[in-house]
């Protein structure tokens, strides 16, 4: 007769996977190998919740609602910050020193606000700086920013720069930076101060990454109809903080709002084009004051540096500029073996002007290139994006 001690390993995860949270620890209560199974896996996974509550940071989860119950997940190695909804809260911001250490082996973080307040955004670069800290095992960092024009009132440069001699700090892998600025002009001083901070605080840990995502979006309040230009203020010195990242391989950059974020990345973020093997470039189209020709030109000025890339992504497609840039580069990117473009299954309606660009660029260089088509399922899961694939 099979015993339950009997089975494989993988076949008792699938079991202890399917029972509810408190039947789980009772097996773990029945003998020290079912244990060993079921209670790491049981802690495995804990959610933080960090949220401004009358103007403090709240802790919580959806599973335990005082401190001390999460040391249990600290003692299994592994947690997630995360953000999203919950019920129970206890004020904690204060407490997170003394809370974070305990996760020794913390590897992710993913740190969302979704307030547009300046004190949200300090709280968030003060969290992020608690977080480096505490965590030395940390691999992974995502940060969402939201903030208005009022941040500039803040001090940011307050914070503490750099770290003690000898004190241990992550050495990240991954690094997700998304910045939104709700502002009712175009002056982009807030961003700037942000970016001053984080560069500050990130500026040890950042050199091992080897995946960088960036992007930045402004949401203005009111039209300009005049069509003012974005306002980023003249750097009185050069010595200004910015990130070094030598390994970075992967690299995601969102393109929309004239380039904005290129901007930005040549200003606080420096990385080797020649070392990147896939680059995704996010809502990426034309400059509006250009030609079309001249701005396929520039573009494929810009991927002419990308020497050593294998994978290219357009995500979504806006326009064809970038595709026809790619084309326009591929004398100097030797390395490159895949385009993909995808194109939102939303707007992809027959006699559509994405539907158009889709027909265009396949019948452009599709036969030439080996163009292949799938479909995927859009993260929301209501409709089908399309995926256009050409070979090298």
């Amino acid at each position: 007769m099979i015993r339950l001690l009997d089975l494989p390993l993988e076949i008792l995860y699938l079991i202890l996977d399917e029972l509810p949270r408190q039947s789980r620890y009772r097996m773990g209560l029945t003998c020290k190998t079912i244990s060993h199974i079921a209670i790491p896996r049981l802690y495995s996974l804990c959610y933080f919740d960090f949220l401004l509550q009358e103007e403090a940071y709240v802790i919580s989860g959806p599973v335990e609602d005082r401190m001390a119950n999460y040391f249990a997940y600290a003692k299994y190695h592994r947690a997630v910050p995360s953000n999203p909804v919950s019920s129970h809260s206890a004020s904690a911001f204060s407490q997170l020193g003394q809370l974070l250490p305990k996760f020794t082996a913390l590897k992710t973080v993913d740190l969302r606000n979704h307030e547009y307040t300046p004190d949200a955004a300090l709280r968030q670069i003060q969290t992020i700086q608690t977080v480096l800290a505490s965590c030395p095992s940390l691999k992974k960092l995502s940060i969402q920013i939201n903030c208005d024009s009022q941040v500039k009132l803040l001090d940011l440069n307050t914070l503490e720069n750099g770290y003690q001699l000898g004190q241990a700090y992550p050495r990240l892998v991954e690094l997700t930076i998304q910045l939104t600025e709700t502002c009712y002009d175009n002056n982009l001083e807030p961003a700037q101060k942000l970016l001053d901070s984080l560069c500050k605080l990130l500026y040890h840990s950042a050199k091992t990454v080897k995946r960088l995502e960036f992007g930045f979006e402004v949401k203005r309040l009111v039209d300009d109809w005049d069509y003012n230009p974005w306002y980023w203020p003249p750097r009185q010195t050069q010595n200004w903080p910015r990130l070094d990242l030598p390994l970075a391989e992967i690299v995601y950059l969102d393109m929309r709002q004239d380039g904005l974020s290129g901007l930005m990345i040549s200003e606080y973020i420096h990385f080797d084009p020649a070392k990147v093997k896939t680059l995704r470039l996010t809502s990426a189209e034309k400059i509006l004051e250009l030609t079309e020709e001249v701005s396929v030109m520039n573009a494929a000025g810009y991927l002419s540096k990308f020497t050593n890339v294998e994978v290219i992504e357009l995500w979504p497609l806006v326009d064809s500029t970038w595709v026809h840039s790619v084309f326009a580069a591929r004398r100097n990117l030797g390395t490159l073996r895949e385009l993909r473009v995808l194109i939102d299954g939303l707007c992809l309606l027959p006699g559509s002007a994405r539907f158009s660009l889709l027909l265009e660029v396949i019948n452009k260089y599709g036969l030439q290139y080996k163009a292949q088509v799938f479909n995927t399922t859009n993260p929301c899961g209501l409709f089908q994006d399309v995926v256009v694939v050409f070979q090298f």
